[in-house]
């Protein structure tokens, strides 16, 4: 969330690996609240890393990557950027929206640089943030509400980013 620290390490980065031929921007905060009892402090703390945070990340290495003649971005929103999940997300819900929004206006400013950008949406997906704040009656309705009937894993996102990123994607 510091816009120094994010510029330094986009710089490092590149001068370390030469070039910066992708970016999978997926840090984000969730603290389950509801709207009537969510905080300024609260509000603000899950915008500035989860919204805030993507932008200066995404602000720091899209310029290095329409330098070198293009890139691939992908930044993980949620199911709750599409449509609101659970109950008592609505920091979570509007800063996944801001992903989503964010994301698909970079799409199409940096596009035509060069530099592809996409956001995935998943589910409900198997992580310790996810899990510890589910208890098994909500993941079991959740997985109930779900095509397949299961929570997502992580290795399937990780095979979709890689996609996106890939040559294959282009």
């Amino acid at each position: 969330c510091d816009p120094q620290a994010v510029g330094e390490m986009a710089a490092a980065a590149r001068d370390f690996l030469g070039r910066l031929d992708f970016l999978v921007h997926c840090a984000a905060i969730l603290k389950r609240t509801p709207f009537l009892e969510t905080t300024l402090e609260e509000w603000d703390r899950v915008m500035t890393v989860n919204l805030r945070g993507t932008f200066l990340v995404n602000r720091a290495v899209a310029p290095i990557m329409v330098a070198q003649g293009g890139g691939a971005i992908v930044n993980l929103a949620s199911l709750a950027g599409r449509t609101p999940a659970l109950l008592g997300n609505v920091c979570y819900t509007a800063s996944k929206h801001g992903v989503v929004g964010l994301s698909r206006q970079m799409a199409r400013e940096l596009g035509p640089k060069g530099v592809r950008v996409n956001v995935l949406c998943p589910g409900a997906t198997a992580t310790p943030m996810t899990l510890d704040l589910t208890g098994e009656a909500e993941r079991q309705r959740i997985s109930a509400a779900t095509p397949l009937g299961r929570w997502g894993e992580p290795e399937e996102q990780a095979r979709a980013i890689a996609f996106l990123v890939g040559e294959a994607s282009s």
